[in-house]
């Protein structure tokens, strides 16, 4: 598996790697604002894009036109077009909300639905020799204040993955979350690593502390079922500041 080795991304033999990646916005988090210049005084998240368009014609034919972007947004032709490119990393944006379900006693369900599309692409990845990295880009409760990034209400935008008192579940949502990720893609060697939370932005009110906790707990529930895969962390302040982050020189 590619890993950390002294600040560089490395091997399984130790020699440094530097990826050619590209990201593949919108396929599985349609933010309205990468999509076309027109949707962009519309709606501003993911979230509403989606409940305009069921408004519009009905849920059952929203629902169909996703899935037809699911199926046709992203294929294997453009994996193969990215290789010919030169390209040997993607970048998967991921929200959350299309890939978890509900169950009775509150515990994390994969929707195997939803994770169709990244099963694909992490086959393809094998396929073509390009490696995935599986990006949390909308995180439960949203991990900044952004709607068009982290899929917040843009009529109450908040981070609500910070703040109390809906923190501590939406947290523990996160972390369960990415244990049943990486539960699921533990053997798969073309998944180049595991991008913990995109953009986050703590409010002013809430140590930086905070973040550095919650990646530790998720760190400690992916390696419980995973001791492989490369984890990305980012910083505060939509990924500028990482001041506040411990010194380490470790295999990660």
């Amino acid at each position: 598996m590619l890993h950390a080795s002294n600040g560089a991304v490395v091997d399984a033999e130790g020699a440094p790697v530097q990826l050619r990646c590209v990201n593949l916005s919108p396929w599985l988090d349609p933010e309205p604002y990468l999509i076309g210049k027109a949707l962009r005084g519309l709606t501003r998240s993911p979230s509403e894009l989606k409940q305009k368009l069921a408004d519009l014609v009905g849920p059952a034919e929203a629902q169909a036109f996703w899935r037809q972007w699911e199926d046709t947004f992203i294929t294997r032709a453009d994996f193969a077009r990215l290789k010919q490119q030169g390209f040997d990393c993607v970048r998967l944006p991921i929200n959350y909300k299309t890939i978890v379900k509900a169950s009775p006693d509150g515990a994390i369900a994969l929707d195997d639905a939803g994770l169709a599309p990244v099963d694909h692409a992490v086959a393809w990845g094998a396929e073509y020799g390009i490696c995935v990295i599986l990006d949390l880009h909308a995180a439960p409760g949203g991990q900044n204040p952004a709607s068009t990034v982290a899929d917040v209400p843009s009529s109450d935008a908040v981070a609500n993955l910070w703040l109390v008192p809906d923190a501590p579940a939406n947290q523990k949502m996160t972390v369960e979350l990415w244990r049943a990720l990486a539960a699921r893609y533990a053997r798969a060697r073309s998944v180049g690593g595991y991008d913990l939370l995109n953009e986050p932005a703590l409010p002013s009110a809430v140590s930086k502390d905070e973040l550095i906790k919650l990646y530790s707990a998720i760190t400690a529930a992916i390696r419980s079922v995973d001791p492989d895969h490369m984890i990305i962390l980012e910083g505060n302040d939509y990924a500028h500041d990482f001041s506040f982050f411990p010194l380490r020189r470790t295999r990660t």
